[in-house]
């Protein structure tokens, strides 16, 4: 399907380098955004600058399936008739070549297709994008692989920990040399089961254990920085 002018699409990728043009061949325009400085202010920027009518968000480690772009044209060109400005997509996120269902890595859904209207908010590290109208809901999932393998999880893991063990120590939160112990098995439990991890299979076991590893390594490492805090007072 060759979508008319009205309905091109501009894809606004969060991407280190700019992707091929043939990678998404379906868009008309790539505007991409450095994941460094990516921010909510930095997208609102950015989508003022497309030029279509219609733009789509994707990131770098994100694959959309040819069942998705057929979707995806299908819908743009029906969406006025329809009353719809945008549409959720499902995020599947995928590791060790499985796709995953349950956990902390389960499917979500997000808005990032609409028209060049709207705002980008951010909230605890996480952004959405809010316009007026009806969202359709498409059914074909775009593949997340977040990590290429377990080596950047586990460097991902020691870096995430260690920024969070750092900002409860100057937000001076209290800490028990228990929750070391305890807190790591209340994770892999709420991961595993509760949140149904274990349906995931041997891959959601492993990350499950590395969920409760990250704890470990956070409640860890702030125990460290109140011990050298405690060294600093009585030496001074």
């Amino acid at each position: 399907m060759i979508l008319d002018q009205k309905n091109q699409i501009t894809a606004i990728l969060i991407s280190k380098e700019k992707a091929p043009r043939e990678t998404f061949p379906w868009y008309q325009q790539a505007i991409t955004i450095n994941p460094i400085k990516d921010s909510a202010s930095k997208r609102n920027l950015v989508l003022k600058q497309a030029k279509t009518r219609w733009v789509i968000f994707l990131k770098s480690n994100e694959i959309v399936p040819k069942s998705l772009v057929k979707e995806i044209k299908n819908f743009v060109d029906r969406a006025d008739r329809q009353g719809f400005t945008g549409a959720q997509i499902i995020i599947k996120k995928s590791f060790l070549e499985k796709n995953l269902n349950y956990g902390n890595w389960a499917t979500q859904k997000e808005i990032r297709l609409g028209r060049r209207v709207g705002e980008w908010k951010e909230n605890n590290g996480k952004f959405f994008w809010q316009f007026p109208g009806q969202k359709a809901t498409l059914s074909n999932p775009i593949i997340s692989n977040p990590y290429d393998n377990l080596a950047s999880l586990l460097a991902d893991i020691n870096l995430k920990s260690t920024a969070e063990a750092q900002r409860k120590h100057q937000k001076g939160k209290r800490m028990f040399f228990l929750d070391i112990m305890v807190l790591p098995l209340i994770t892999f439990k709420r991961v595993f089961f509760l949140k149904l991890g274990l349906l995931d299979g041997l891959v959601g076991f492993i990350l499950a254990i590395l969920e409760a590893f990250q704890t470990f390594l956070e409640k860890s490492k702030f125990w460290l920085l109140k011990q050298q805090e405690k060294e600093v007072t009585v030496d001074s």
